[in-house]
């Protein structure tokens, strides 16, 4: 699938998002934002990426399970109603060693 716009942001503490099970404070480190021109409006997509060192991985399984919780949980706020598609997904720890073959299927399904 290819995209308009694509733009990767580093997340430096200014965006916080909260588990859904325990309220957890979480600032993953970068934003993919995808931008995709639709017949009849477009198609936003907003995604949390948070590389993690080997030595953190299970320590912060969480932060992991929330990500992917996130497509089928988050829900875009619209301020307007218009016929644009919002979504929001977390991507697997990116760590080469580790996530790398998650972390890559994960861009696949873009």
């Amino acid at each position: 699938m290819k995209y308009d716009k694509v733009y990767l942001v580093r997340n430096e503490r200014q965006l916080a998002i909260y588990s859904f099970d325990g309220g957890e404070r979480f600032e993953p480190d970068y934003l993919l934002f995808l931008h995709k021109n639709n017949t009849d409006g477009y198609e936003q997509m907003q995604i949390f990426i948070e590389p993690k060192g080997r030595q953190l991985i299970l320590e912060d399984i969480w932060k992991e399970e929330f990500l992917l919780q996130l497509e089928q949980k988050a829900q875009a706020v619209v301020k307007y109603v218009d016929d644009n598609e919002y979504l929001i997904r977390g991507f697997h720890f990116f760590n080469r060693e580790e996530r790398s073959l998650e972390f890559a299927d994960d861009i696949a399904t873009l």
